[in-house]
């Protein structure tokens, strides 16, 4: 639920921040700009919070500059031993900044794309990007269900929740929604 609700508020942030009187340079400077001004200050004043009175012991260990550029980044979801090691209750952020990126890049797209469409390709990356880990995840013997968990939930895996949030908004934005 919490990924259908991100997709809603982005899709609805894209849709309006590119309404076509922009340029599309100029979208992409004004969409980043907003977006990092609402969630890095935040972000990395819990990370450094967490650290300092939570786990000081980060600072003295040999993962420190890989632990802040991951978290710096917004990439910490993609490694393993990552998850969750700055302040685990941000885990999400990591996927979500990543699908910012993505409706920056579709912005023109998606304003035109029709709802099926939006709906079959959130839903066939998804599941297709699921069965890749559960194929590879499963090739050895028994699953390992943390590595599991960690690689279904990088963004290409979420696509179908944050796709059915897109497709909301599309809705809200519709004439029919508008009524």
């Amino acid at each position: 639920l919490f990924f259908v609700i991100s997709g809603f508020v982005i899709a609805i942030s894209t849709m309006r921040t590119y309404d076509g009187s922009l340029n599309y340079l100029q979208f992409c400077k004004s969409f980043i700009m907003h977006r990092f001004a609402r969630i890095v200050p935040l972000y990395y004043l819990t990370c450094f919070i967490f650290i300092i009175f939570v786990e000081p012991a980060i600072l003295f260990s040999g993962d420190l500059y890989h632990l802040l550029g991951t978290h710096l980044f917004f990439i910490h979801n993609w490694f393993v031993s990552d998850q969750g090691a700055i302040n685990g209750v941000n885990w999400s952020l990591g996927a979500e900044m990543q699908f910012y990126f993505l409706m920056m890049l579709v912005a023109p797209w998606l304003a035109r794309a029709p709802w099926w469409l939006i709906t079959m390709l959130s839903i066939a990356v998804s599941w297709g990007w699921r069965a890749v880990v559960f194929h590879y995840s499963t090739a050895n013997g028994a699953p390992n269900v943390f590595h599991e968990f960690v690689y279904t939930t990088q963004m290409p895996g979420m696509l179908d929740e944050f796709g059915m949030g897109i497709i909301a908004a599309k809705f809200v934005m519709s004439d029919v929604g508008k009524k």
